[in-house]
């Protein structure tokens, strides 16, 4: 990654929605209701109408669901379509399946920042990624049948799977024993999955909302964006060439169509990188083994996957179009979309 003119950092997520969030102006932040829950969405030509657990409702021309693997928005949308002029864009609901399960913790750093560890075995692995302050331990565990019922673990069934971990080395000099942390853990079964439509009406899904990929590549989460920069500059350039304030219905059913055909090639490629990703690290079949164990560790083999793979889809990694200012990531590789810079302003 510093062919891009930075280093690859571990840090919450948290931080970087917040930091999202407080980088906004006064009067765009209190655009924001936080602690809603979305029950229903009211469809119709003209706009949409969304209804929250308290009464509240809010009126608009469109809905983003970037809302999670258990999407609320996305089973608002599979009700709506048993309607008959929804019921060509129909998902199944849940439309995804786990082959794996994954817990996860963090910890106050206690090595050295920056470095990540890898521990593989039959059926099961552990991801060890440290950032600046905090330090991440993930344990992956193959299910013994593949499922799409979901599933809440309690904090005696994480306990648990941690102990049959308690051994595993974390790195030289740690073992999973040593710095599990409990009281910041969570666990869920790995669903995975892309949508065969990702909208339906006025209504449109963005993030894991649509495809779910396991974590094990770091891909589900900055595809996301990608797909909120892609659709949110499509909008954009719609509304700057109407004569009105509001898109059309049939305009509208069209820029959705562009930005899930525009996202599909790169959110497959992903998906498949995400899954191989996964399964090789648990040695899923005699290849997975072959290459976890002896191909991926080779710098070689890593030197030219980032040269000739990563590197080339990296570059087409989107921005805003419409916000100007600095661009201060710039590396050996240039940028396919980068920051304007023509004015500090929108």
């Amino acid at each position: 990654m510093s062919s891009f003119g930075l280093e690859p950092i571990a840090f919450h997520r948290a931080e970087l929605v917040q930091a999202l969030l407080e980088g906004l102006p006064e009067e765009a932040r209190k655009k924001y209701h936080v602690g809603q829950k979305v029950v229903n969405i009211a469809t119709t030509e003209t706009g949409v109408v969304v209804t929250c657990a308290n009464g509240t409702t809010f009126t608009g021309s469109m809905v983003l669901g970037a809302d999670g693997v258990h999407s609320q928005t996305r089973k608002i949308m599979h009700k709506l379509s048993a309607e008959d002029r929804f019921s060509a864009c129909r998902n199944p609901e849940p439309p995804f399946s786990a082959h794996y399960r994954c817990l996860w913790s963090n910890t106050p750093r206690p090595c050295a920042a920056g470095l990540g560890n890898n521990t593989q075995g039959k059926d099961r692995s552990l991801m060890w990624i440290t950032g600046r302050e905090r330090a991440w331990l993930l344990l992956y565990e193959k299910l013994p049948e593949p499922t799409q019922e979901p599933k809440r673990y309690t904090k005696e069934e994480m306990d648990d799977f941690a102990a049959s971990f308690a051994d595993w080395p974390v790195n030289d000099d740690l073992k999973v024993k040593d710095i599990y942390d409990s009281s910041t853990a969570g666990m869920s079964n790995l669903d995975e999955g892309v949508l065969e439509h990702w909208s339906l009406g006025r209504i449109v899904l963005a993030g894991d909302a649509c495809h779910k990929f396991t974590p094990n590549a770091g891909l589900g989460f900055t595809n996301g964006i990608q797909d909120v920069a892609l659709l949110c500059n499509l909008l954009h350039n719609a509304t700057k060439s109407s004569a009105g304030p509001d898109i059309g219905f049939d305009e509208l059913e069209q820029i959705f169509q562009e930005y899930q055909s525009s996202r599909k090639e790169p959110t497959a490629f992903d998906f498949g990188v995400s899954a191989a990703a996964t399964r090789s690290h648990a040695w899923a079949t005699p290849i997975y083994w072959f290459v976890g164990r002896f191909i991926y560790p080779l710098y070689a083999f890593q030197w030219l996957l980032m040269k000739y793979v990563v590197a080339p889809r990296m570059k087409q990694s989107r921005v805003l179009d419409y916000v100007f200012g600095e661009d201060r990531i710039q590396g050996r590789i240039p940028w396919a979309y980068p920051i304007h810079t023509k004015s500090k302003e929108l």
